[in-house]
This record gives C-alpha cells, structure tokens and sequence, in this order.
C-alpha cells in the first residue's frame, strides 16, 4: 500500500523500475545468505528486531554486504553502550540513526531505526509496549540528545552546515571530544547504509513499515516514504520464513526455540552468535592499532588524514574507517575502459567489477558535488599519485561533470556511475530515480552496480564523519606542499576548486542557519518538503 499525499510532480510509475528491482532476479535466496552469515545477522537483528531483506541485495557484492558485518557494531558502540556504560545511551542512539535517516530523507532506515533496540535484549518491534510515539521535539530530549542532534543536522545536510560553534557547543555539552566521537558513530554509519538504500529504492519491510507508522506517525508528518518503498504493484519480494516474526529464529539456540525467549536464552544467543560474527568477519591488511593504520594511510593514500585518521582517539573506529577506504575505494579491476567496466567471463563476484581509477573519480565527483573541498583536494591528490600521466584530462573530464547545473546525460557506463556520485550528492533523488532505471542496461554484471552502490555509501560515511570533526586546520602538510607547488595538476585543481575552501563545507562563518543553539525541532526542520 502507498499513503495518500503523493507530491503531484512524482511519477509513482518510475519507481516500478528503481535498482532494487531491477536486481530481483540476481538476489541471493534466502535460505543461502541468511544461514552463511549467521553471526554478523543475528546480531543485526537483535538492534532492529527482523532480518533486513536488503542484505540478500547488497550481497551481490560481498563486499558492500560485508561491511555492515565488520563496522556496524563498533559504528553501534556495542556492547558498551547496551550496557548502559558511557554518554551514548540507547536512546540516544535510536534517535541519533533515526533523525540522520530521517535529514538524509530515507524512508528504510527511518523505519528500521526507529524500532533500534538493545543487543541484550533485542529490538522494539516486537515487544509489548515499545510503540509509544517518538520523541522528535527538542523539549522532550535531554541536554546530551539535543546536543547530538544539532550535530547531526548540521553534518547531513548538503552542503554540510556543521560551524565550530556547533562542535564546539556539542563537546561542550557531551563532556569531552572522547564522547563526541562515540555519539558522532551511529550517524556515521547511517550515512554509508541510507545512501544505498534510497540509490536502490529498497522496500521496507511490511511489519517494519507498520512499526514505523506507530511510533513516528503516518509518512508526511514527520519522516518521508517513496512510493517505491512501499510499492501499490506489491513487493518484489516471495514469502520467506527469514522475515516472518511468527517462525523461530534459525540462529537461536534449541533451548530458546524449545522454551522461548527470555533473559537467559537471550544471554546464550548472544554469546553463541558472537564467535560466528568474528569468524565471518571480512579478512583486511588494515593494522588495528593507531600507529599502524598511520602508517597505513601514509602507505595508501601518501599522507595521514586529521579528520578521519590521527584526529580520531579510538583505535577501532580508525580501524573502521581505514577498511572503508580498502574495501571500497582503494580496490580496483581492470584499467577503465570508456564504456566498459565488465570483466571477462568467470570473474569472481566477490573481486572488484570497477577499475580503481573509476572509483577514485566517482569520490571526487561526489565531494566536488557536495562542496566538500576538504575531501575533494584528497581525492584528487590520491588521483595525481596514482595515476599522475592521465591526471589533468581524467579529473577534468570527472570535473565537467560535478560542476553542472543540471544532470547531465548518461550514455556510457563511465558517465552513468560518475552522474550518480552527482546526484546522490547533491540528494538529488527527483533526477536519480529515472537515471537508475537505466542501471542494468548499461552496467554488466549486476554485481558492478552493487559495488558503485558501495562506492557512494562509502562516500556518504566519510562525508559526515568529516562533516563532523573538521575543526578548519585545512590540509595535511603533503597536500598543503603539493597544492602550492608548480606542478602542473595541482595548479590545475587550486585553479578549478578555487571556489571550495579546503573544508568540509560548512566551516565559513553565518554559513549555518542553525546556530549553537540549534532552536528548531524536526517537525520544523522538515517543513513542508516531506514526500510520500
């Protein structure tokens, strides 16, 4: 079913034919996924209540799937903040990853988050008396909540609207920059799951979007919904007992399915599932502690990043967003080829499909297009190491593309996945969806259309992470050298980018309408743009 408030300029039509569609025929079953990662899931359903059906999508790309399996849990600050140890409490967090979905206007995480739960004890949806209305007004949260949800508006917005006061004023109000990085990781980790999400037009869930509709009202009041997201034609998806609440959960112990759930069993669960969360867990050359991952980044990238590397106090949240940068942007395929980025026959779905100067182009498409200066000087630093004889023409041609006024028209592969970074930057989702409806006639094999879907939740997840710690220290001194010095791409770039300060794009004083104080609530910061 579709609610009624349908903005009159939306064709309802073009979602029949949005990504996530499209790659129904290619899912992976069910019965095939589920039971493979059995840990990494079953802790993913504990927080939210259900098995989220995107994953048998996502997985078509192992890697994009796989994060969630990897990160989501230190990006979760669990289990400490379950156990209710530390500024970041569950509530907050709910209404940190609740509130960033509901600013990057995606209907499925809102509805998943808002039921967020406890890994001890599980999720919302399911359990008696959890569907009380959501706190959404500032006057109903406390000094900590609200200093958390300034940061995220301000970080989600595009451009970015984050100001040192506002950073300021929520370290202030957190205790330390300790804490303000722990509460910053839900919204972070929304940012890389909402862009694929809303890119691919997932469905929510039935029981999922029933829940939502409970706690934060019917779409229109305070969180937006596509028609795609709940589709009037039906969903793609058979029946399967995988997202049935009525059926036993495969990866619960004998004696919770024998006696049912309770404090015990759920312990028991808890811990059975855990050693199968690490054993599944994604293989990486990532170091875990500080100092190696600065090496890392010093190895990779030619320079150790502040705002998403030695700014960064905790070691796993480092680590996090170092294999960010491995899995999904620093692995290419085959050299790009205008119009082809298919690989030959029998290549293994689990290897990267896009080449790594395509990659590296598509994230400097993004952050130009999202007027993240800081970002888009990394990039292309990255770009002009790797690559340094096709430099100045590549990043010109990716240049033309991000410095448009209007979408431009997409007839290769190439400018297919450079005008999606475009779009999902500029959240331009009106110009996406019938832009996607293209996807699979231009891309082959499917697998390369989840990898791009990665390429811009990776995106996403670096531009609030840095959104959110850019305190207008600029560049690292390698990239300050190298942007002043006489080499011809660096001049090229300072030249082009001269209207982009070297900041995550909001750092420009009265560029924020938020202020310190953040005096709004989010029924007002939505106004009248919800769609349905």
């Amino acid at each position: 079913m579709v609610d009624t408030a349908v903005e009159q300029n939306e064709s309802v039509d073009a979602f029949k034919f949005v990504l996530y569609r499209q790659l129904a025929p290619y899912r992976i079953p069910d019965e095939d996924y589920f039971p493979t990662h059995q840990g990494s899931m079953f802790m993913v359903k504990r927080l939210l209540g259900m098995y989220p059906q995107t994953m048998t999508t996502m997985g078509l790309y192992p890697p994009t799937a796989d994060w969630v399996g990897k990160v989501a849990m230190c990006m979760n600050h669990s289990p400490v903040c379950d156990l209710g140890v530390g500024v970041l409490t569950p509530q907050m967090r709910r209404l940190v990853q609740t509130t960033t979905a509901m600013v990057a206007e995606c209907g499925y995480c809102t509805a998943h988050n808002c039921g967020l739960g406890n890994v001890f004890r599980g999720g919302l949806m399911h359990k008696k008396g959890q569907t009380k209305p959501f706190p959404l007004a500032l006057k109903e949260m406390t000094v900590q909540e609200r200093a958390a949800i300034r940061v995220v508006v301000a970080s989600v917005k595009v451009p970015s609207q984050m100001t040192p006061e506002i950073r300021n004023k929520a370290v202030s109000d957190l205790g330390s920059e300790a804490n303000y990085q722990i509460v910053i990781k839900p919204m972070i980790l929304i940012g890389y799951l909402s862009t694929i999400m809303e890119t691919m037009g997932a469905e929510i869930e039935e029981e999922c979007y029933e829940f939502a509709k409970k706690v934060l009202g019917e779409p229109g009041t305070n969180w937006a919904v596509n028609a795609g997201a709940v589709p009037p034609w039906g969903s793609s998806h058979a029946y399967s007992p995988y997202h049935d609440p009525s059926v036993p959960d495969f990866a619960t112990s004998w004696l919770t399915r024998t006696i049912g759930s309770n404090p015990i069993t759920d312990i028991i669960d808890l811990f059975v599932n855990i050693p199968k969360a690490n054993a599944g867990s994604p293989k990486t050359d990532v170091p875990l502690t500080s100092a190696g991952i600065d090496d890392w980044y010093k190895s990779e990238l030619g320079f150790v990043p502040r705002t998403y590397g030695s700014d960064l106090l905790e070691p796993a949240l480092k680590h996090c967003v170092a294999f960010t940068f491995e899995s999904h942007l620093l692995k290419g395929a085959l050299p790009a080829v205008e119009g082809e980025i298919s690989p030959p026959p029998g290549y293994p779905a689990s290897r990267a499909h896009i080449a790594l100067e395509t990659k590296l182009l598509m994230a400097f498409v993004y952050f130009v297009s999202g007027s993240n200066g800081l970002l888009a000087r990394h990039f292309a630093y990255v770009f002009h190491t790797r690559f340094p004889e096709s430099a100045s023409s590549m990043l010109g041609s990716a240049l033309s593309v991000a410095r448009r006024n209007d979408p431009p028209k997409s007839h290769t592969a190439l400018s297919f996945l450079y005008t999606m970074a475009y779009l999902e930057a500029r959240r331009d989702r009106a110009s996406l969806v019938p832009l996607t409806s293209r996807a699979t006639a231009l891309i082959q094999p499917p697998h390369a259309i989840v990898e791009a879907l990665g390429i811009l939740g990776a995106c996403a997840f670096l531009q609030r992470l840095v959104s959110a710690m850019d305190v207008g220290k600029g560049l690292e001194p390698e990239l300050e050298k190298f942007y002043t010095s006489e080499d011809p791409t660096a001049k090229w770039v300072e030249f082009e980018l001269s209207d982009l300060a070297p900041t995550a794009g909001g750092l420009k004083k009265g560029n924020s309408s938020l202020g310190a104080e953040g005096d709004y609530d989010l029924e007002q910061l939505w106004g009248g743009r919800i769609k349905i």
